[in-house]
């Protein structure tokens, strides 16, 4: 029906910051991604939503539009998790200001991925 992959992006500098989301649709039938429903899973708790692009930082806790993945198609995207980013403003020096994005911690980290098919989830 369709095949789901979950991949950390790590280097050697920040550690694993995203992962890349890659799900095959080997039906006929059209898959909607609701990422309202979809959470950070980190040691086995979850630990808020993603963001990605297209998304303003700043409003990525507001709600989003889901991804449609069509029949027999493969969809991939870049995915951050909301929590680990944060506002960086240094306290000397030019005031530039920024965010940052924080290493996932040690240990398991993963994603609940809330899928609809056929109006089912």
């Amino acid at each position: 029906m369709y095949s789901v992959q979950l991949t950390p992006r790590c280097d050697d500098w920040q550690g694993c910051i995203s992962f890349e989301l890659v799900v095959i649709n080997k039906t006929d039938k059209n898959i909607e991604i609701d990422w309202n429903r979809s959470l950070y899973v980190s040691h086995g708790q979850t630990a808020g939503g993603f963001l990605f692009e297209g998304i303003i930082v700043r409003d990525r806790n507001n709600p989003k539009q889901p991804d449609i993945i069509f029949g027999n198609s493969t969809f991939k995207k870049i995915v951050w998790p909301n929590n680990l980013v944060s506002l960086n403003v240094p306290s000397t020096g030019v005031p530039l200001v920024s965010w940052d994005y924080d290493a996932m911690p040690q240990g398991e980290n993963g994603m609940f991925l809330s899928l609809r098919i056929d109006d089912k989830e």
